[in-house]
């Protein structure tokens, strides 16, 4: 019957729908009985012997009844198999004054075996001995005809289903009955501020409409729920999105409706302690993925020998002095999603886990490991320091205290190795024996691990550091001598000295006197380092 469900609500409802439905002047129903000069059976019956009056608001003027309710053909007054409905549509009724129509119907829900009362209330004219329902200022007619001294309401639904109620007027009172009230008294418990309470025609524990909504005041919500008399609803706490207490089911009854909710405060602290051979493990990261996810991870980790690189984008804290990670308000995507704490070992499968379903409450588990599980695993680290020309001997390299100086191995000038635990971040500073330094950061991985350091014009001190430039005149005769852009001349037997930049200078000489066809004449290319600070040149 959840069909007819809409069949009993539409003329009260839904106004243009009945209009959509009505015939028009002149026409002839379903059943081939002509109804448009007001003498014909709404009902299909004829009335052959009976005088027919026009139907005047005077004649409408009063309460009408049900005596039948037919749908598509079928009957319900007598039909055993109808009389729950049928008992619940006859207590409708239609109610006209001379100028207004208050249509009282009422709907029947076979899920929860409710009758609700629904009504609505539209201007009508009588032209002609037919009706029209005036809405929003057009008139449209209404399919009502006269059948003796009852009146037979006619409507066709979407399907091309007529419904048919047959009703006698029971009174000649045009006041309506007073509708139901209903009205849900909510007091609340627990957490009272920032609250609403939410009401739904089904349970919230599956798919729901939500129907009505109130805020709370002072511990405290008045909703009107009349039109849900006889109904099943269903009442909960909610505060930014979130449920805080379990559903109450109330079936609606006219009058007050006590209704009594405890909400408590959620709470999405996790806390996951680790231990090693019963010892807390202080240090450790925790991960936090939802289940899903964690299924790709863990795959990432066993093939990656744990490759912690691969979970820098994941969640994670931090265990304490007492082995301790917490996770303050972690709210998962839905409630009671399960998500899979873990933390990365040292050996196969290279992590160890726990799963937890976040539900509001709080959660605390922990993670054990055994053996050589908690073991940080460690990884070379090769370090290679140069300028733009070379590599570079005796540069210190310090990581968390620990200080190595670069060196030859074998054809490799300016290396150094540190051995560090894999997969953390580290800085690093590098000193010149001249007291320039540079910094910078890496992060070890289980693979390769190499860092290139670089040294610019001002870090090196192959161009800060000094050295020292001899040239030695050895013959009797005077030279003239340039060294770079200057030049200058050197008597015979004499010795000049230069403090110069650590870089590659060209000497060269040429003799001035005391030759018999050409001038003694040379160079040299004095090329200073650190490592090669005094140069002595000699000639000729």
């Amino acid at each position: 019957m959840k069909r007819l469900s809409t069949i009993f609500t539409v003329l009260s409802l839904i106004a243009l729908t009945i209009i959509g439905c009505s015939k028009d002047d002149g026409g002839s129903d379903n059943n081939g009985n002509n109804s448009g000069n007001g003498t014909g059976s709404g009902n299909g019956n004829s009335n052959s012997g009976q005088t027919v009056a026009a139907i005047t608001p005077d004649f409408l003027n009063g309460t009408w009844s049900h005596v039948e309710f037919e749908y598509d053909g079928v009957k319900f007054s007598n039909n055993a198999s109808h009389q729950t409905e049928w008992n619940c549509v006859k207590k409708g009724s239609f109610v006209f004054t001379k100028n207004q129509v208050t249509l009282i119907t009422n709907q029947y829900d076979d899920e929860d075996n409710t009758c609700t009362e629904n009504r609505g209330t539209f201007n009508y004219t009588v032209e002609n001995g037919k009706v029209y329902l005036v809405v929003q200022g057009k008139k449209e007619l209404l399919d009502i005809t006269k059948a003796g001294d009852n009146i037979v309401v006619s409507v066709k639904d979407e399907d091309g289903k007529t419904t048919k109620r047959t009703l006698t007027k029971t009174s000649s009172n045009s006041t309506a009955p007073a509708a139901k009230k209903a009205t849900a008294k909510i007091t609340v418990s627990g957490v009272t501020n920032g609250i609403k309470v939410i009401v739904a025609n089904s349970t919230f524990k599956s798919s729901h409409v939500a129907v009505k909504e109130a805020t709370v005041s002072n511990g405290s919500a008045t909703i009107d729920v009349s039109e849900y008399i006889g109904r099943k609803l269903y009442f909960i706490v909610e505060k930014d999105n979130e449920y805080l207490s379990t559903e109450v089911e109330k079936t609606i009854a006219e009058g007050d409706n006590t209704i009594a909710l405890t909400a408590t405060a959620k709470d999405y602290t996790v806390k996951i302690k680790v231990v090693n051979n019963g010892a807390a493990v202080s240090g450790k990261k925790v991960y936090a993925a939802d289940s899903y996810t964690f299924q790709a991870l863990s795959y990432g980790l066993k093939t990656g020998n744990g490759n912690e690189n691969l979970l820098t984008s994941t969640k994670n804290a931090t265990t304490n002095a007492q082995g301790i990670a917490t996770f303050s308000d972690f709210r998962p995507t839905y409630n009671n999603q399960k998500y899979t704490f873990f933390v990365v070992t040292s050996s196969s499968p290279y992590y160890k886990e726990v799963e937890l379903a976040i539900d509001g409450t709080a959660k605390e588990s922990t993670i054990t490991l055994a053996g050589s599980q908690a073991q940080t695993r460690k990884v070379n680290v090769e370090f290679f320091v140069r300028d733009s020309n070379e590599y570079l001997n005796n540069v210190k390299i310090t990581i968390e205290g620990q200080t190595k100086s670069t060196n030859t191995i074998g054809s490799v000038k300016g290396y150094v190795v540190f051995e560090l635990e894999q997969n953390k971040s580290f800085s690093y500073t590098a000193t010149t024996p001249c007291g320039h330094t540079k910094t910078g950061s890496f992060t070890t991985n289980a693979y390769s691990n190499m860092v290139q350091v670089t040294l610019n014009t001002t870090e090196n001190c192959n161009n800060q550091a000094k050295g020292t430039l001899i040239i030695k005149n050895n013959s009797k005769n005077p030279y003239t001598v340039k060294v770079g852009s200057s030049t200058f001349v050197m008597e015979g037997k004499t010795t000049r000295t230069f403090e110069v930049a650590l870089e590659t200078y060209t000497v060269s000489w040429r003799q001035n006197s005391g030759y018999a066809f050409y001038p003694t004449e040379g160079s040299y290319d004095a090329e200073f380092s650190r490592n090669n600070r005094e140069i002595t040149v000699s000639f000729p």
